[in-house]
């Protein structure tokens, strides 16, 4: 990485390779094209099969104070998750029984994203725009660990983080900013003493909203940006224009982003788009390999095209299935899995009883159980198979007034 006088950027001085991690991906068969568009939908226009019965298990409403959640993240090792709220806080929650364990209240401005460590479930990692990456010990609440900034430009201000994710070995951080002085940065750094390694700045002409390093080969990464590029880089060469390996135009600010399995290796990136249209593409393909709207949602659930929502991508951990967790706009208790296949969208299983918009979710592949947040501050655990007879329904721990603030 190249030096910036005027900038005052520093060059990385390590290679993120891990050699003990190194993996070879074989090579894969792609097609193209994409699902087709159809009319509006009414809800009585599908009838809907369900393949898997799913019930509401546990929920909880977080806070009293119109907080609404809009991340979330979960560690399938320890059987917890944790959530960030429009507060600036986040929180940690036992998956069985969503006992609230630890607070977390340090940042100062909107959280952008939450991931547990790798290799530690018993750290957290936080991301916001108020310049910092925090380091939380699960084990307690209080004050973070470690924390990562980048005051190299010698302003004194902190480049504003978007985005981050935290490489196989656990050893490296990879950080987008918001456009600072002019330029958006990919900003490295090592996650075990959070010193700034380097930067690249020349790729992206806009905010860099999402990180994903590939999750067997950890000198890969991927990068989504509002420019409508999602850039994919092999940190072993020594320049940013060597690095670049891969550009994907996906013509529209990328919100979310994902590797996923594809005939059997990690060679595809699934996006979600700020348009609510998911773009399925292999590593070095020239367009996605399928598209789907909200057209597509509604042609399978019945909802209305127009309300209805796309919330996030999972992947089971045994096979090569895509599902998508969708809602509708209009009808806030509306949710449903929806499975990718070839070209169209099915309804895996509708989701009862839910009270809120959802804004994000995690799902846990061994059991395949699914978690839910959203506007109302509410936590929802969802489990495949009937409901138990009995006579009690999930209690919400706490009433929680409806709002429709827009997550950041």
């Amino acid at each position: 990485m190249k030096e910036s006088p005027e900038k005052e950027k520093i060059q990385m001085d390590v290679s993120v390779s891990d050699s003990e991690d190194d993996e070879s991906d074989s090579s894969d068969s792609s097609g193209s094209g994409s699902g087709s568009d159809s009319s509006e939908s009414s809800d009585e226009d599908v009838n809907v099969v369900l393949k898997v019965t799913y019930h509401l298990t546990h929920e909880k409403a977080v806070s009293l104070q119109k907080n609404y959640i809009c991340h979330m993240c979960g560690s399938s090792s320890s059987g917890r998750i944790a959530t960030a709220s429009s507060n600036f806080s986040s929180s940690l929650y036992d998956l069985e029984s969503l006992q609230s364990l630890a607070v977390f209240e340090e940042h100062t401005s909107p959280i952008t994203n939450l991931r547990f460590h790798p290799n530690d479930p018993n750290q957290l990692i936080s991301s916001s725009t108020d310049g910092t990456i925090r380091f939380w010990d699960t084990r307690k609440s209080g004050k973070s660990v470690l924390t990562f900034k980048d005051d190299t430009a010698g302003s004194g201000k902190l480049k504003p983080f978007l985005s981050f994710d935290i490489s196989k070995s656990g050893h490296f951080l990879c950080a987008g900013t918001e456009v600072f002085d002019g330029d958006a940065f990919l900003v490295f750094g090592d996650a075990r003493s959070c010193k700034v390694l380097g930067g690249y700045w020349e790729s992206h002409s806009d905010d860099i909203t999402q990180v994903s390093f590939h999750p067997l080969i950890p000198d890969n990464v991927a990068s989504g940006s509002s420019d409508g590029l999602i850039n994919i880089y092999d940190l072993k060469k020594d320049t940013e224009d060597d690095a670049l390996v891969d550009s994907l135009n996906t013509e529209s600010t990328v919100d979310k982003l994902t590797w996923y399995l594809l005939n059997g290796t990690h060679k595809g990136i699934a996006c979600i788009l700020d348009t609510m249209d998911v773009q399925l593409w292999t590593q070095d393909g020239a367009a996605p390999i399928s598209t789907f709207s909200r057209k597509h949602v509604a042609n399978s659930t019945g909802w209305k095209a127009s309300k209805s929502n796309i919330i996030n991508i999972h992947q089971t951990s045994s096979e090569d299935l895509l599902f998508l967790a969708g809602g509708s706009v209009k009808e806030s208790d509306r949710l449903a899995l929806l499975q990718v296949k070839d070209k169209d969208l099915l309804v895996e299983s509708e989701l009862p009883g839910n009270k809120q918009r959802v804004r994000c979710s995690w799902f846990h592949p061994e059991s395949g159980s699914l978690v839910t947040a959203g506007e109302n501050g509410i936590i929802s655990h969802w489990r495949p198979g009937a409901e138990p007879v009995t006579d009690k329904a999930p209690k919400v721990l706490a009433k929680t007034t409806s709002t429709r603030l827009k997550p950041y």
